[in-house]
Formats: structure tokens, C-alpha cells, sequence
């Protein structure tokens, strides 16, 4: 009788996605050979288990980084500034950021900052309010696109200004609003400019917006949109 013996060889990224493998190391080595969907699809599943979890800056830079390849640039925008807003100081090690993407964080801190700053010093001044009477609040969190387990805002009014005047350079403009357990929007940011007057119009506009609240679990939450 003869004996049939199988070989199985396992690439490394059939490696790294097995078992103990399902790790940020081996989203690395994904990324690193330039198999961005399953380095993606990787660090989803690793954001969606913990979203606490110690290495969550590591996982949402390699998010971003796989967005930019695979040319969702709109989604990497996204996860670039949900990291400066969550944490203002933080920036990617020189050993994990190739040469030619440190300009993109550097770039968008400087625009996204101010407004981070603003909202930050709203929000302790609310605190300092509230603690006057013994009622400090708990810092709130604010979900995005990123956070798969939310369920997005549904638009109830949301009327965008027209452009008055033709631009001098064709540019596309980028907004990130926040919109509050209630449906309103609590702040915007301009992260792109697109023509002085007009972003001045689009940001007392939105000041006016309204939507069905997002929702986590049954629970209404905090949700950043962006529009381009």
C-alpha cells in the first residue's frame, strides 16, 4: 500500500493571518509586502476587539498607511485626524513612517490642531462649570467611519451654500463636523480650505445642520463626519 504524504507550504502572509498570528507584528509583515486589503481587513478586526487596547496608535497608523496605498485617500484622511484629535501629541516613529508620508501628518496637525485646541478648551471649560456643583463629566468619546460598530448619522437637514463667485484654482475642500447624541452638530473644522468667503458660509451653515444621532448598541453617541 502506498502511502500519500500532503505538503502544505504556508506563504507569510497566509502565516500571518493564522491563529497567534492575528497580531499588529503581523499586520506589519502584511504591510510590509504590500498585501494592504488583508493588512486592512487585519487591523479592523484588532480595533474592533479592544478598542482601548495599549497598541491602538500602532494599529490605527498602519490603518492609515494601508488606506493611502490602497487610494482610499478619503478614509485616510479620516483615521489621520481621529488620531490628532484623540491625541494632539502624538507622532509616528521615524522607524515605522516611510519618508514620503511624514509630510501628511505633520501637514494635518497644523490645520486640525487649532480647532482641537478650541474644542478641548470649551470642553474644560464646561468641566470647570460643572464641577462647581460637583458634577464633573466623564470625557466623552467620539466615534467615525473607523468605529464599525456604529451605526452612522442619518442627514435630517443639511443644506450646503452654493459657491457665489468662480474660483481662480480648481481645489476640493475638506470639512469634518461633529454631531452630539442629539442630532446637532457641536463643531466644524475646515481641514482643507477651499475659498475664504465661501468656507466662512459653509461653517455657519453647518452651524445649522441637523441629523439623526448616531448610534452604538442601541445608545445614541458622538459621531465625526467628514465631506470633501
Amino acid at each position: 500500500m502506498r502511502t500519500l504524504i500532503l505538503v502544505i507550504v504556508l506563504t507569510p502572509g497566509v502565516l500571518a493571518q493564522t491563529g497567534s498570528a492575528s497580531s499588529i507584528d503581523a499586520a506589519r509583515e502584511l504591510y510590509a509586502s504590500a498585501d494592504y486589503r488583508a493588512a486592512l481587513e487585519m487591523l479592523d478586526r484588532l480595533a474592533a476587539t479592544d478598542p482601548a487596547r495599549p497598541d491602538r496608535p500602532s494599529i490605527d497608523l498602519y490603518r492609515a498607511f494601508c488606506l493611502i496605498a490602497l487610494e482610499r485617500a478619503g478614509e485616510a484622511d479620516e483615521a489621520i485626524v481621529a488620531m490628532i484629535t484623540r491625541d494632539p501629541l502624538y507622532r509616528p516613529a521615524d522607524a515605522e513612517a516611510p519618508p514620503r508620508l511624514r509630510p501628511v501628518f505633520s501637514d494635518k496637525r497644523r490645520v486640525v490642531l487649532p480647532g482641537v485646541i478650541q474644542t478641548r478648551y470649551e470642553r474644560a471649560k464646561t468641566a470647570t462649570a460643572a464641577s462647581r456643583v460637583d458634577a464633573t463629566p466623564k470625557p466623552v468619546r467620539i466615534f467615525d467611519s473607523n468605529d464599525l460598530d456604529v451605526v452612522p448619522p442619518v442627514t435630517v437637514k443639511q443644506d450646503i451654500p452654493r459657491v457665489q463667485r468662480p474660483l481662480l484654482v480648481e481645489r476640493t475642500g475638506v470639512l469634518f463636523i461633529v454631531i452630539d447624541e442629539h442630532g446637532g452638530v457641536e463643531s466644524a473644522i475646515i481641514t482643507e480650505p477651499l475659498d475664504r468667503t465661501y468656507d466662512s458660509m459653509v461653517l455657519a451653515a453647518a452651524r445649522a445642520w441637523t441629523y439623526q444621532a448616531a448610534m452604538r448598541n442601541g445608545t445614541p453617541v458622538k459621531y465625526r463626519k467628514r465631506f470633501s
